[in-house]
């Protein structure tokens, strides 16, 4: 067993990848968002401390980040390559709700 400091590194390996295979945007973190209208600093200023702690920033802004690369889907402003990683990301970060929530707004035009 590797130990540094008294630190098993063997758990540290074993918990990033129980945390990598748990999707970051959930059920629950796409209703807060939607509760908040997309507005961070509403969540942060009115939202609970549950709604609060349940958040990172990156989730936050990972969600932000798939609704503008759908807007530029939508308006036929990406190539098929680029389509294809981001639904890729977006499969390997969402749970089956909020995947469906994304893939509902998708509406991509052909060039």
């Amino acid at each position: 067993m590797g130990f540094i400091i008294g630190v098993d590194i063997a758990k540290f390996s074993v918990l990033d990848s129980i945390e990598k295979s748990i999707p970051m945007i959930t059920k629950q973190k796409i209703q807060i968002f939607e509760r908040y209208h997309g507005d961070l600093d509403a969540l942060s200023r009115i939202g609970s401390d549950k709604e609060n702690q349940l958040f990172e920033n990156e989730d936050w802004f990972l969600i932000e980040s798939f609704l503008q690369d759908i807007d530029l889907m939508n308006q036929g402003l990406v190539n098929e390559d680029y389509i294809n990683e981001r639904m890729a990301e977006m499969r390997d970060k969402c749970d089956e709700y909020s995947l469906g929530w994304f893939e509902s707004k998708m509406h991509i035009r052909k060039k």
